[in-house]
């Protein structure tokens, strides 16, 4: 049997469009004897998940009007609001090594190390002083399984709470809204906590868990260019439910 292979590939944009299509092009490399954690940020943007209205869940023209992106993913799940401030983590990997609560307990691994000792509920968010810090959403294909989620760090709370507003008048019947909760960033229950100590601290963990053999990916040597096409489409990001699942079918 091959040796597990752990990968680490930490993304040097922050542009959700070019984030989100490397992402995906990750999706579509990944090898059976091989994990991924992919490690990544966004300017200003706005995240919907792929049964949602961008309509429903956040003001679109205001956001737009103040420099922020809007883009669909490929997993359900509610509507997310990314920063610098905000880390992003994904994990790639075979279907048959799946586990939900091994990948959380990457992420709580991590957090311990800063005295942080978050709990789950039963949504698989990740929640410290009853605060959620963390949500998580998946993507499942043929052989390889998708789980990614986000991390305040050091956000802008006042704009989540400003922009993820919902515009009824757009409420498309078949979305599913988004699930509001209480949120809080970590460094405000550690204040030496910083981005690149997470990562350092999500790395470690990850390795950890998965035992792989450690392999530091250059990010540029995967051409996700082709994938990029879907995220700047706004009919990907704003158009019918129908219109995205039989898109993404019929390219797959």
């Amino acid at each position: 049997m091959n040796p597990l292979i752990s990968r680490i590939i930490q993304s040097r944009q922050s542009d959700v469009y070019e984030n989100l299509a490397l992402e995906e092009c990750l999706f579509h490399s990944v090898k059976p004897v091989e994990v991924m954690l992919f490690l990544w940020q966004n300017h200003d943007a706005i995240v919907i998940g792929r049964n949602q209205d961008a309509y429903r869940e956040c003001l679109v023209d205001s956001f737009l009007e103040n420099h922020g992106s809007i883009a669909g993913r490929l997993s359900g799940g509610g509507a997310v609001y990314h920063d610098l401030g905000n880390l992003n983590y994904t994990f790639i990997l075979p279907h048959n090594r799946f586990n939900i609560q091994n990948q959380l307990k990457i992420i709580t691994t991590a957090c311990n190390d800063f005295g942080i000792f978050p709990v789950t509920n039963e949504r698989f968010d990740l929640l410290a002083e009853e605060k959620k810090f963390s949500g998580n959403a998946f993507y499942h294909k043929k052989d390889v399984s998708l789980h990614h989620g986000t991390m305040l760090i050091n956000s802008d709370i006042s704009k989540i709470d400003y922009f993820l507003q919902t515009q009824n008048s757009f409420e498309k019947k078949r979305a599913v809204p988004s699930t509001r909760s209480p949120v809080l960033n970590l460094s405000g229950l550690n204040q030496q906590l910083t981005i690149p100590l997470m990562r350092e601290a999500l790395t470690r963990s990850f390795l950890k868990i998965f035992e792989g053999d450690p392999q530091n990916d250059d990010p540029d040597s995967y051409d996700s260019r082709h994938f990029k096409n879907r995220y700047v489409s706004k009919d990907w990001t704003y158009g019918k439910l129908e219109n995205r699942h039989e898109r993404y079918a019929d390219e797959n």
